[in-house]
């Protein structure tokens, strides 16, 4: 199976049309075309702690994280306190807090307003850019998926979650997102 992971991309940049796991990190993709489909040499040196395909596979695959300002930490759904939290990455940290970027949501983080680090730098995807598609992070789901911006669509809706649902969006080159062109399936079945 490694051999086959291998050779999927890990994001498609089809000009009206992008797709990414987690994070669209344009500047890194645009630094290193030749890692849109890994290879077995690259995938072993991504598993290197703080090497440069590392840091770059953990963005786009997992997301975005930013430190809570010293002291704070919020408390998770499994009970663990971190001090690090996960990013709409979509949105510039620009005039926002931590608790307005903090994905999934969750009163426990502090209202702060955000300060600029070299973990917010290139926060946020233009307006005007492409549409963008991606999982990863669980969205409740409330029986409507729709976009997260006007070119920004989130498909994963905890389909392996007791009432979560698999979905997908039938594009048609639209640069502006239609809600009506979501189609999902509620779970019959929950993993946990």
């Amino acid at each position: 199976y490694l051999a086959w992971f291998a050779n999927l991309p890990i994001w498609m940049d089809l000009g009206g049309l992008r797709t990414v796991h987690a994070t669209w990190d344009n500047e890194g993709m645009l630094a290193h075309p030749e890692w849109r489909v890994p290879g077995l040499e690259w995938i072993v040196r991504s598993a290197v702690r703080e090497s440069e395909e590392c840091l770059f596979t953990e963005k786009v695959l997992k997301g975005v994280e930013i430190p809570l300002p010293e002291g704070y930490f919020f408390t998770d759904k499994e009970e663990i306190d971190r001090d690090k939290i996960r990013v709409r990455w979509w949105l510039p940290f620009e005039g926002r807090t931590y608790h307005d970027l903090c994905l999934p949501e969750s009163d426990t983080v502090p209202r702060f307003p955000v300060t600029e680090t070299e973990a917010t730098a290139g926060l946020g995807y233009p307006e005007d850019g492409p549409p963008v598609f991606f999982g990863h992070y669980w969205f409740p789901y409330d029986g409507n998926p729709r976009p997260l911006a006007p070119n920004l669509a989130c498909l994963d809706y905890s389909v392996a979650k007791e009432n979560g649902a698999l979905a997908a969006y039938r594009w048609d080159g639209e640069q502006i997102l239609d809600p009506a062109k979501f189609v999902h399936v509620k779970t019959r079945l929950g993993i946990r």
